[in-house]
């Protein structure tokens, strides 16, 4: 009975992504010329909020199999099957200010990480610090990159949501808390189901509906013809995740169990995927994603999955 709690946890994420983007446009005023920046200093922050309550969430709870494969597979879902499934639909152009190469930041900070858990199952000081100098790096570049901002938009708004700004980010707030709580609840209750398979269900299960609001917020602003702040959120949402979600989280409350997680196999999923992804965008890079390269990045996540059943 536990997994029907699955549902409302979508509902309640979905639901309180909107009242959170509400709040966004009411502070992206002060970021109004720079979209990029807007993107990632604002919407990747709001749109990590899920997997930041299901890793404190499974930390308090002890679910040490949540955290790092929650993180993974939220971030290899964004630009594998989520960005497969939005041009299935809405082509992307890959231009200047889509920067596919910041891919390379992730897979960076995930090989600080990978090299930490070989000698240690606890976030180590020095990974630490040079993850929060990584991390205020990338958002300064990105808050001054001239080329990342070339289009100057504003962000657009919903007409349906007249709430104001302050209440709109606490009922935002509480409904992406509870619904992350229900999520980590159904999703250690289905992975007792078939078996006991926790890294596969945090991965795929988890990672991929913590990643609702970068779905709805990317489907949302490519309809609007504002690729670049899409692009610059999922971008950012995966540098939040690693930094913000992960290290923070586990720097300050808690550790891993050696015997729970098969870091080498893990990551190894992990770099193949993002690393595939980075070269297809790379050719891509003077034209379009369409319908066919949907099929690419799909097939990657179907990949990445097999693997993650053998670890």
């Amino acid at each position: 009975m536990i997994a029907l709690l699955l549902i409302p946890a979508i509902i309640l994420i979905g639901s309180g992504y909107f009242f959170l983007y509400r709040f966004t446009i009411h502070i992206s005023v002060f970021f109004r010329h720079q979209p990029a920046a807007i993107g990632f200093l604002i919407l990747s922050a709001f749109t990590s909020l899920p997997e930041i309550f299901c890793v404190i969430y499974s930390l308090h709870s002890h679910y040490t199999a949540v955290p790092l494969p929650l993180v993974i597979g939220s971030n290899v879902f964004n630009f594998t099957l989520l960005l497969g499934l939005v041009v299935w639909r809405y082509p992307l152009k890959v231009s200047g200010f889509h920067r596919e190469e910041d891919l390379w930041v992730q897979i960076l900070l995930g090989f600080i990480l990978f090299l930490n858990f070989i000698y240690t199952p606890k976030i180590h000081p020095l990974t630490f610090t040079i993850v929060l100098i990584l991390f205020i790096l990338f958002g300064y570049l990105v808050r001054k990159s001239v080329l990342r901002n070339l289009n100057e938009r504003q962000l657009p708004t919903f007409t349906y949501i007249k709430t104001h700004p302050i209440l709109a980010l606490l009922y935002g707030l509480l409904m992406t808390f509870f619904g992350s709580i229900l999520l980590v609840e159904s999703g250690q209750a289905i992975s007792l189901v078939f078996g006991g398979k926790d890294i596969l269900t945090s991965a795929l299960l988890i990672g991929s509906i913590t990643s609702i609001p970068e779905f709805l917020l990317t489907i949302f602003l490519i309809r609007k013809n504002i690729s670049s702040v899409a692009i610059s959120n999922l971008m950012g949402s995966g540098v939040f995740n690693w930094a913000v979600v992960f290290v923070f989280p586990l720097f300050f409350l808690g550790s891993y169990d050696d015997n729970v997680i098969n870091y080498r196999c893990m990551f190894v999923a992990y770099f193949f995927s993002l690393i595939a992804v980075y070269f297809y965008m790379y050719l891509k890079r003077k034209t379009s994603i369409k319908l066919f390269d949907s099929l690419f990045f799909m097939a990657i996540y179907i990949l990445f999955g097999y693997w993650l059943f053998f670890c």
